[in-house]
């Protein structure tokens, strides 16, 4: 099972675009005079229920580690990454880390929405530690990307990744895509691109199994640089997906013209959508716009049935998150899909 491929974006010869689709303020208006009521008369209903929900639905399949004080492993312990005015004893703890096995890769369901099938997972780093069990990213990418040491994990990380692919495929477990996400300072790396094919080559995957996630910051801190990059991706079968989308000013033409089809939308977006009519407005308008590009969205974050009938209604194209399956270790994976298989 594969995320499908992308759609060529119609007119890329030089044509003139037919339409103008920024998600703007102006758009969001547009949309609520256009646009007929039925969305909203079914969100309306969908809001009402998800009020009347009791409160332990949306804690219910949360990550325990989500609703606990972290701990506090940033001191004076063999783990320590607290002293960041000194780079090479970060690097060092890093790389112990690395050496000892610490780093793992936790893997999150992707489902198409309707009908609703696993179509791809995403790869997440988490850190088993000794002495506080698994570390959540928050605690420790700041860190790795601060001290430039992200660039060795991620070569790591991909390593693992495109290696637990292979064997899957194997072991007849079938292939699914596993996007992979790539930090800003790995996105300005040159060697991006070919290192990526190399991992690729090794483990004889295809190209459209990993599909690359970059942060809608990252893409626009530089976007001459990035639609050179995007470009070569693209050259090299590797799909992207624009990451944290919605809380920027990147219109979705932007992204189009230059090779991005798959837009993940940030979670904020998610937490605010049932309770803030701006919010849904604006969800649905990125949505609608998508559709006319023949764009794809990711909904990050679902918690909730009420949210995943929502953005059904929406027509949104795909969902992730703790209500629909929470981020699971590799050897769990092959019984998720061998059981799509059989419902199928």
């Amino acid at each position: 099972m594969l995320l499908p491929q992308e759609p060529h974006l119609p007119g890329k010869q030089g044509d003139e675009p037919k339409e103008e689709t920024v998600c703007s303020p102006d758009d969001q208006a547009e949309l609520r005079e256009l646009s007929t009521l039925e969305w909203l008369q079914q969100a309306v209903k969908i809001h009402s229920l998800a009020m009347s929900e009791r409160t332990s639905e949306r804690n219910v399949n949360l990550d325990p580690m989500m609703t606990s004080t972290p701990p506090d492993w940033t001191s004076d312990t063999p783990h320590s990454l607290a002293d960041l005015a000194n780079p090479r004893a970060m690097e060092h703890k890093m790389i112990q880390a690395l050496e000892n096995g610490e780093f793992v890769v936790y893997f999150q369901p992707i489902y198409q929405i309707k009908p609703l099938l696993l179509v791809g997972l995403e790869a997440l780093l988490r850190m088993q530690t000794k002495k506080f069990g698994l570390v959540l990213p928050v605690q420790f990418i700041p860190e790795l990307e601060q001290s430039g040491f992200i660039l060795q994990v991620g070569q790591w990380m991909l390593e693992t990744v495109c290696s637990q692919m292979e064997q899957w495929q194997s072991n007849g477990v079938g292939a699914i895509a596993v996007s992979v996400n790539m930090s800003a300072l790995q996105f300005r790396t040159p060697q991006l691109v070919s290192s990526l094919r190399q991992h690729l080559d090794s483990h004889q995957l295809l190209p459209q199994s990993l599909p690359v996630e970059i942060k809608e910051k990252a893409l626009t801190e530089d976007w001459d640089h990035s639609q050179r990059v995007v470009q070569e991706l693209r050259n090299a079968g590797l799909p992207i997906i624009a990451d944290n989308y919605g809380t920027g000013k990147v219109p979705l033409q932007q992204l189009a013209e230059a090779g991005i089809f798959q837009v993940k939308l940030d979670i904020s977006l998610m937490k605010a959508l049932m309770g803030n009519p701006d919010t849904l407005t604006h969800v649905q308008a990125i949505v609608s716009q998508a559709q006319r590009l023949q764009m794809r969205v990711i909904a990050k974050g679902v918690e909730s049935d009420s949210q995943l009938k929502l953005l059904e209604v929406m027509k949104c194209t795909m969902a992730q998150g703790f209500y629909m399956g929470e981020p699971l270790p590799a050897k769990t994976i092959p019984s998720l899909l061998k059981a799509q298989r059989s419902e199928s």
